[in-house]
């Protein structure tokens, strides 16, 4: 026989060594592909809860931002107020600097 008609072959005209071999291998071609569908759906459902946890990541991200926004806004009020207050003094200090240089002042 030659290679061609070698190879093609039924199954069942195969001697019993080939016919296991060739179960064998399909057995294997099973469980690696069952192996591949498993890690496939394994890799699947990893990808999904990373995006999920990205997703719950952003929205505390977004969550933590806002919050600090919100107590910048609120201390910059209180700077904001402290330095008005401040310039008041200011103001009134340098308003009583005059008053008592003008009474410290002789008479002109």
């Amino acid at each position: 026989m030659n290679d061609k008609e070698e190879t093609t072959r039924k199954f069942d005209d195969q001697p019993e060594w080939v016919r296991y071999l060739i179960s064998r291998v399909d057995g294997l071609t099973k469980t690696v592909d069952g192996l591949t569908t498993e890690g496939q759906e394994a890799l699947r459902k990893g990808q999904e809860d990373l995006r999920e946890g990205q997703q719950a990541l952003r929205e505390e991200f977004n969550q933590f931002r806002e919050e600090v926004r919100v107590e910048f806004r609120r201390l910059n009020a209180k700077v904001l107020d402290v330095l008005q207050r401040h310039l008041d003094v200011v103001a009134d200090i340098s308003g009583l600097n005059r008053r008592v240089s003008a009474l410290e002042a002789p008479n002109n």
